[in-house]
């Protein structure tokens, strides 16, 4: 069985080419492209989150700044509302413009897999986990809806891919571009701001791989901070507080821990709490009384908080969407559910696997554990939504290639897939 697996791995290895990495692009470029355009009814733009977006990069375009409601505003982050913006002053105000747009950059996100995927992979699970990427229904439909997930992934990768060659080979230089990288990425969705945190603790853990690292991380620190620098300015000269990226952390921190709703987002029900609590406050005054109060509740009822996290880990990693998301309480449709829960159970049970018998030894292989533990926390501190788990879906996508080759592999304490 090794043998055979060794021989078909060496065969697809000998096919692989820029070719045939750019056809598997193209391919991906064109069903997303497909799916938008004949699944028009899906991603609209009347939706919160989109029409928040929308709204803001109108605003742009006539000048007005980055506004929101009337004024300006700190709600998202600004990259995404700009992105649109751009999009909409060349192509006009068409939403079709802006999913195509989209359909292309996840489809090219595929080569991104790839490369990501190569530093830990050989070639053939490299290229197999872009297939899984390329052809992902979440991957696909995601680019239908105006959200930052389908650019995020994009620059996360990019990010990703900057980090590993870092880390690999040390370079301050690549720790500068990765540092800028994190920042921009940061300003699309700021969910890995906490990153460089976790890179200092990966240190302590792989002291062996200290050398200069500890200096380098400093430098990607410090980029990092320059980069956003400039929006973390702009709102403390406007709101005359420290906001880096956006507010918001405090709604998400509350609604994760409001033991009385099983720190669930219960749609309206958790909006009229909200507004009960902050009424008229500002965004910035709203989060600092979100914050106090999650706080507040979790000193109090410690036991019952930790036992809501522990099912929250299980909400994060076992949930899948049961419909098509519209801003309300979705009913399950059993076709949407099955094409989205099998293969993400599929995934994840393999990329288990992967992980098992990893060289996790090596510095970049702690990295990419480190990735999936930072965004469980994170969620599980806050909400455990389905859709924040997609940044991982690239990486699943090959840890689940190599993870299936290793099932097949009748020496299970071998790890013989690796790159170097």
């Amino acid at each position: 069985m090794k043998d055979r697996i060794e021989q078909h791995l060496l065969t697809l290895e000998a096919m692989l080419s820029r070719r045939w990495l750019l056809g598997l692009a193209l391919a991906a470029i064109g069903v997303r492209v497909a799916f938008v355009t004949l699944a028009r009814s899906i991603g609209d733009p009347n939706s919160m989150d989109a029409q928040n977006y929308l709204e803001i990069a109108e605003n742009l375009l006539a000048g007005n700044g980055f506004a929101l409601g009337g004024g300006p505003t700190t709600f998202v982050a600004p990259l995404y509302p700009t992105f649109l913006a751009v999009l909409q002053a060349l192509f006009g105000k068409s939403v079709m413009a802006i999913k195509l747009v989209q359909a292309i950059i996840g489809g090219a996100s595929t080569i991104l897999v790839f490369d990501l995927a190569r530093r830990f992979v050989r070639p053939g699970l490299a290229f197999a986990g872009a297939v899984i990427f390329a052809f992902h229904p979440e991957m696909i439909a995601v680019t239908a809806f105006l959200y930052t997930e389908t650019l995020f992934i994009f620059l996360a990768l990019c990010t990703f891919i900057s980090i590993v060659r870092a880390l690999q080979q040390p370079d301050w230089r690549r720790f500068v571009l990765a540092g800028i990288l994190l920042g921009v990425t940061n300003l699309c969705r700021g969910t890995l701001y906490y990153l460089p945190v976790f890179l200092f603790l990966l240190l302590l853990v792989y002291r062996h791989e200290m050398k200069w690292r500890a200096i380098g991380l400093i430098v990607l620190t410090a980029g990092m901070a320059l980069t956003i620098a400039p929006w973390a300015l702009r709102n403390y000269t406007t709101f005359h507080a420290f906001v880096p990226i956006a507010t918001g952390a405090g709604d998400v921190f509350w609604t994760g821990n409001y033991l009385p709703f099983d720190g669930e987002f219960r749609y309206r029900e958790t909006q009229r709490k909200i507004k009960e609590l902050v009424g008229g406050a500002s965004l910035i005054e709203r989060d600092r009384i979100l914050m106090a109060e999650a706080k507040k509740g979790i000193l109090k009822h410690p036991v019952e908080t930790a036992w809501l996290w522990m099912r929250k880990f299980f909400r994060y990693w076992f949930r899948v969407y049961e419909n098509v998301p519209r801003g309300e309480k979705r009913q399950r449709n059993w076709l949407i559910w099955s094409a989205l829960a099998l293969p993400h159970y599929v995934l994840l049970l393999f990329t288990v696997l992967a992980f098992i018998r990893a060289p996790l030894g090596r510095i970049e292989w702690g990295f990419l554990l480190l990735l999936f533990g930072y965004y469980t926390l994170i969620h599980v501190a806050t909400l455990p939504v389905p859709r924040y788990r997609m940044p991982l879906i690239p990486l699943m996508a090959f840890l689940a290639a190599a993870g299936a080759v290793v099932a097949l592999n009748r020496n299970r304490n071998e790890w013989p897939y690796e790159t170097h």
